[in-house]
């Protein structure tokens, strides 16, 4: 598992999805979802997201990206 900084590129808080780019490991323009796994609706169609721009923490389960966790905002 690695640790990376990252920026929100999308969000929604009526899906719960959540996209980021994580520029240490991808470069400046790609894009990864952030799996639910772990997270779960306030309501029915009403999620906490972060907003676009923000700054987050996420966890990389491996190097093919294909389960990043958001771990928490940063300043």
């Amino acid at each position: 598992m690695h640790i990376y900084r990252a920026v929100v590129s999308a969000s929604s808080a009526t899906t719960g999805d959540i996209y980021v780019k994580i520029p240490a490991a991808l470069g400046p323009n790609e894009a990864v979802p952030i799996t639910k796994l772990g997270r779960e609706p306030v309501s029915e169609n009403n999620w906490n997201v972060p907003s676009v721009g923000d700054p987050v923490l996420v966890a990389v389960e491996n190097e093919r990206f294909s389960n990043v966790y958001i771990l928490q905002l940063y300043t």
